[in-house]
């Protein structure tokens, strides 16, 4: 069993990971900069003068970087592997610029990772949440009894999933918690999406539905057990959107109600804790009280 580590702890941990090290940008500027310098150089052949000035500090600065890498701090497998995303990372940003529809995911990432994440730092992550996070990618109907932690787990989902895909990873998705409770019937199903996500966005109607068939968006309505209508309105709009949206992977979360809705997939039963992680979880909700 892992948890989430505090806010002031996981700066810290940043920080001292930050100071280890210089940035391997500043070994590729460095060379560059030496680089420019005896291309300079033997440009200025004519004043001997010059020319071996810039020689002899393009040089000192190319011994230089290669004293910082093999010799005091050596070259690290993380920063060749941030390297190695550079165009990953290049194409996600450029697509970010120039596609609405881009521009307004990473919107909404942003805005809903700086939302939750304050209040997801003293949560603990059961074994069976990375289980249930794998199964999101078709989607299901997540059933548990109330304080499971299916409204948890959701959120954890929606936060990790959002921050992988602003760091440009494959396995980042736009993740869409919608609160049933709060769904008001005078608005159709996809009309209280949309104002939900335009909240973060600020995306038009045209975007919001190109991000919809974009294949990286999951929503998650928690909470079937609180409508006051059994779910019938739900399902019958639910089924025109996965007609016309079928990339989207639909996840719906509710207590031990009968009957459930099939259009869902498979039903998952919330794994709670056992009674040695029910325990920490007590003592972790104690300390947040009296800390």
């Amino acid at each position: 069993m892992s948890s989430q580590p505090l806010p002031k702890q996981r700066d810290a941990e940043i920080a001292v990971v930050q100071d280890q090290h210089p940035s391997l940008l500043l070994y590729l500027a460095l060379t560059l900069i030496a680089g420019g310098m005896i291309s300079t150089g033997f440009f200025l052949q004519k004043t001997p003068d010059w020319a071996g000035l810039l020689l002899n500090l393009g040089s000192g600065l190319i011994g230089s970087v290669v004293i910082l890498i093999f010799v005091d701090r050596k070259l690290r497998s993380s920063e060749i592997s941030s390297l190695s995303r550079l165009p990953t990372v290049g194409v996600f940003r450029v697509g970010t610029a120039l596609l609405p529809s881009h521009r307004a995911a990473f919107r909404y990432c942003r805005s809903l990772v700086a939302s939750l994440e304050p209040n997801l730092g003293h949560v603990i992550r059961l074994p069976g949440f990375d289980e249930l996070e794998r199964r999101a990618q078709h989607g299901f109907l997540l059933r548990g009894s109330a304080g499971t932690g299916k409204t948890t787990w959701a959120q954890l989902y929606a936060s990790d999933s959002s921050r992988r895909y602003l760091q440009a990873q494959a396995t980042g998705r736009v993740v869409v918690v919608l609160p049933l409770a709060r769904w008001k019937y005078d608005r159709s199903l996809y009309q209280t999406l949309y104002e939900h996500v335009f909240k973060a966005s600020r995306c038009s109607s045209r975007t919001f539905r190109k991000l919809l068939s974009s294949g990286i968006v999951s929503v998650v309505f928690d909470g079937y057990d609180e409508l006051f209508d059994g779910g019938s309105q739900l399902r019958a709009e639910h089924s025109e959107l996965s007609d016309k949206y079928p990339k989207i992977a639909w996840i719906l979360t509710s207590r031990t109600i009968e009957p459930l809705p099939g259009s869902f997939g498979e039903v998952v039963g919330m794994p709670g804790p056992d009674p040695e992680e029910f325990d920490v979880i007590r003592k972790r909700v104690l300390e947040s009280f009296t800390s």
